[in-house]
């Protein structure tokens, strides 16, 4: 199904809930007064539609941007599904002595159990990716629609009344006498819904556990509007105790309450929309802190008062004496603990949020661990972040009169673009922080790091990140120059973003972030092939990478292919690369490849389509009969090459998991 189709399908999913739900609001305005009915309240049934509103408002606005997202899906299905019972109409029938209304109420007593039902199992297990955490996962989705469906048929069709719908008088019209003994086995159903929804909670725990970076974020945003449910209903079902729950006797404010706490459901799918669509989607950390901060100092408070005001008066006894010196005692308290309360509630709301910083030593004896360019510049933006009070930073490369941000943390986080930089200055606009990568007088670099609103950075942190920009530069001036290329006969692998330049000028934001991820999965295919990535970026949006051995530079282009073709980008279209392979005895010169091996691999790369590779009939030789297993080469014949005298016969690459039909080379 293509994007399109998707989206024309999300278009009428979502009028079919419009429907439905003018449909149903208009019957439950039009019903009379029902004899026989528990309860009769048309706001609360108004209101109630709050909570399938919400879920397909949040699910047509995930899909009409991602309308692959299988969370947008789930969440329309779950909308749809609380609208889809006919109760309205059977209430209407009966309202108005109409005999079929017995069957239409019959026919919706069993529509909660699948909005239920995957609200508590497959929006838990899947989100935020779409995908289970892992294959064993699915067994708990199995025996969730299994219970859910087995629930639904026995409600429908079990000779029972219909007491938890509101008509305890009403015996189901649809029941069957024969399945009477089903009456029994239906709790066991309803347990395994219950005890489905409690694994699927559990995977979330657990995906939440091994999250990292953008994928945590967007789980805790969920986390954080699921506990806001939890924490209301918690409350409204405390107050009711004494009253029932919408009974004539209960209070009109445990009555408000029971209302807010029913229509606080929306939260969830309305945290959902913040997580998927991205939006301010790094300030639940700052929701989250404050919010801890909040209930420590409401907390002590209470137990202040509680304990002086209500604990040591109800010891000495109520007089008029204590009933004015014991709360002007609690509040003095209070007055006296209050900036050091403040004080500790925000480190632990620091250490709830954050976990623990890494201290300064652990930072800077972490830079000193070996690894590549790439590599450090990872581990100097994630150290800036994890032992300072900085919540975003970017680690920056001189590359030319430029500084080019070469890594950033959060991962997925805001993308900056390239600066212009004359000399050996450091001029980042709009930063504040700064901090120079400096070798003897020369810029190798810079750490800038950002805060939340209002916020400012510690002494003691800016001196780490200056001490950590120090260690840095010591850092990659020997990473830049420790790496020797390997010389003789060798195998370059170039690629190329096609249509870079266009998605650049779509959208910048989403581009930077996603040729970071394109960069990851490049390095990660060459790394695990005993290749060496030289460039990770060249002219444009290239790479350029070295083997040894051809057949391994076979294997990584394979795994480089599949990788991101399968990757779920953010673009306005799917990144896709082409790629070329050529084998010959290259000059290498400071570092760097030079001559006709280099310069015929850019050609071939130049005639080349996105996911196509192409080889050189020098690696096809050199390849020989040591294909990875899997792989086959399509035989292109010559071709002219631009700028070159002699043609090239080429070669595509061939695997079943990659794409294999393409238009003519460009020659």
């Amino acid at each position: 199904m293509t994007d399109s189709t998707a989206r024309r399908l999300a278009k009428a999913t979502f009028a079919l809930y419009v429907i439905l739900a003018v449909t149903y609001s208009a019957f439950v305005l039009a019903t009379g007064p029902i004899p026989g009915r528990a309860s009769d309240s048309k706001l609360g049934d108004l209101l109630f539609r709050l909570i399938p509103a919400s879920f397909a408002i949040v699910a047509f606005l995930i899909l009409s941007r991602q309308p692959r997202n299988r969370i947008g899906w789930i969440l329309m299905a779950i909308g749809i599904g609380w609208e889809i019972g006919p109760s309205s109409i059977g209430e209407y029938a009966l309202s108005k002595g109409m005999a079929w209304g017995e069957i239409a109420i019959a026919l919706s007593a069993p529509t909660w159990a699948p909005p239920i039902g995957l609200m508590g199992t497959s929006l838990l297990l899947r989100f935020p990716t779409g995908r289970h955490l892992s294959p064993r996962w699915r067994v708990v989705e199995w025996i969730a629609a299994f219970a859910i469906a087995a629930a639904t048929l026995g409600i429908m069709f079990a000779p029972i009344d219909l007491e938890e719908v509101g008509f305890p008088n009403l015996q189901n019209p649809l029941g069957i006498e024969a399945l009477r003994p089903i009456e029994k086995v239906l709790p066991v159903f309803l347990m395994m819904i219950g005890a489905t929804t409690a694994a699927s909670a559990v995977g979330l725990v657990v995906r939440f556990r091994r999250s990292s970076g953008r994928e945590r974020l967007q789980l805790k945003w969920l986390v954080a509007g699921g506990a806001a449910v939890v924490l209301i209903y918690i409350i409204a079902i405390s107050l009711a105790l004494p009253y029932g729950w919408s009974t004539p006797t209960t209070p009109l404010f445990a009555k408000v309450l029971q209302t807010i706490s029913i229509t606080s459901f929306v939260l969830i799918p309305i945290a959902i929309g913040f997580a998927i669509l991205k939006h301010r989607l790094y300030d639940i950390d700052v929701i989250i802190n404050r919010a801890v901060v909040f209930a420590i100092v409401v907390g002590f408070i209470t137990a202040v008062y509680v304990g002086v005001v209500a604990g040591i008066g109800a010891a000495i006894g109520r007089g008029t004496r204590s009933g004015i010196v014991l709360p002007i005692v609690a509040t003095a308290i209070v007055g006296l603990a209050f900036q050091p309360l403040i004080t500790r509630a925000r480190r632990v709301a620091d250490r709830v949020v954050y976990g623990r910083r890494a201290t300064p030593y652990e930072a800077l004896a972490a830079v000193a661990s070996p690894g590549s360019a790439a590599e450090l510049s990872v581990r100097v933006a994630r150290l800036a972040v994890e032992s300072t009070a900085a919540r975003e930073a970017v680690m920056w490369i001189r590359a030319g009169e430029e500084l080019r941000p070469a890594a950033w943390w959060p991962e997925d986080g805001r993308a900056p673009s390239p600066v212009r930089s004359s000399g050996n200055s450091v001029l980042l606009p709009g930063e504040r922080y700064v901090y120079p990568l400096l070798s003897g007088n020369e810029v190798l670099g810079a750490i800038s790091v950002r805060l939340g609103p209002g916020e400012a950075l510690p002494a003691g942190d800016e001196g780490l990140l200056t001490d950590l920009a120090a260690h840095a530069a010591v850092a990659m001036d020997r990473a830049q120059k420790s790496f020797d290329l390997p010389e003789g006969v060798v195998t370059l692998l170039m690629t190329d973003v096609e249509g870079s330049t266009a998605l650049w000028e779509e959208d910048p934001s989403a581009m930077a972030r996603a040729l970071s991820e394109h960069d990851a999965l490049v390095q990660e295919a060459v790394s695990a092939n005993g290749g060496l990535l030289i460039k990770s970026r060249g002219e444009g949006d290239s790479t350029f990478s070295v083997f040894v051995d051809a057949p391994a530079a076979v294997t990584a282009a394979v795994a480089m292919q599949k990788s991101i073709s399968q990757n779920r980008w953010t673009t306005p279209r799917p990144i896709r690369v082409r790629a070329a392979m050529h084998t010959g005895e290259a000059q290498v010169r400071d570092r760097d490849y030079y001559g006709g091996v280099p310069n015929r691999c850019a050609r071939i790369r130049s005639i080349a389509h996105g996911e196509q590779t192409i080889l050189s009939k020098s690696t096809r030789d050199a390849v020989g009969n040591s294909l990875p297993r899997g792989v086959s080469l399509l035989d292109l014949g010559g071709h002219r090459l631009k700028d070159l005298s002699a043609p090239e016969h080429v070669f595509q690459l061939q695997h079943s998991d990659l794409r294999s039909e393409f238009p003519p080379l460009r020659t």
